[in-house]
């Protein structure tokens, strides 16, 4: 099975294989870089290849002769992109609102356990004065023997 780019390894010969196919990358950029500063020609003569017109589909030629079918093709362009645009800032918003509610949820998180804090230590209190005034209920009846 390759090795998936963007993932975690899983083994440590995985990694020695992305080690070496990431300087197998770097020697290659080292030497276009080395060769287009020798001669820088031959790397415009790739970008001028690059750049050279494709042969047109019949598609294309038909767009070209029909204006309507161009007018068409330009209402679907800015449409599509008018779409993206409302994807971006429903995305953005998205986001937003999640981490709003990953915030609040913490928030809730946190209340619910100081309120359980906050009962516990009511309770406590309340345990310790019960025994506190059983314990001066006692000497209260010990002196109100001892006086009569």
């Amino acid at each position: 099975m390759p090795p998936r780019h963007g993932r975690a390894a899983k083994g440590p010969g995985d990694h020695e294989e992305e080690l070496a196919e990431l300087q197998r990358r770097f020697n290659a950029l080292a030497e276009t870089r080395r060769v287009a500063e020798q001669s820088p020609a031959l790397l415009s003569k790739e970008l001028v290849r690059l750049e050279e017109p494709r042969p047109k589909t019949k598609k294309a030629v038909a767009v070209q002769d029909n204006p309507q079918l161009a007018a068409e093709i330009r209402k679907l362009d800015e449409q599509i992109i008018d779409l993206r645009r409302r994807h971006d800032r429903i995305h953005n918003s998205n986001t937003l609102k999640r981490k709003e509610l990953d915030g609040m949820a913490d928030k809730l998180k946190d209340l619910l356990s100081s309120s359980l804090a906050a009962e516990e230590s009511p309770q406590e209190k309340l345990i310790a004065m019960e025994e506190k005034l059983g314990t001066v209920g006692l000497r209260y009846e010990d002196e109100h023997r001892t006086k009569m």
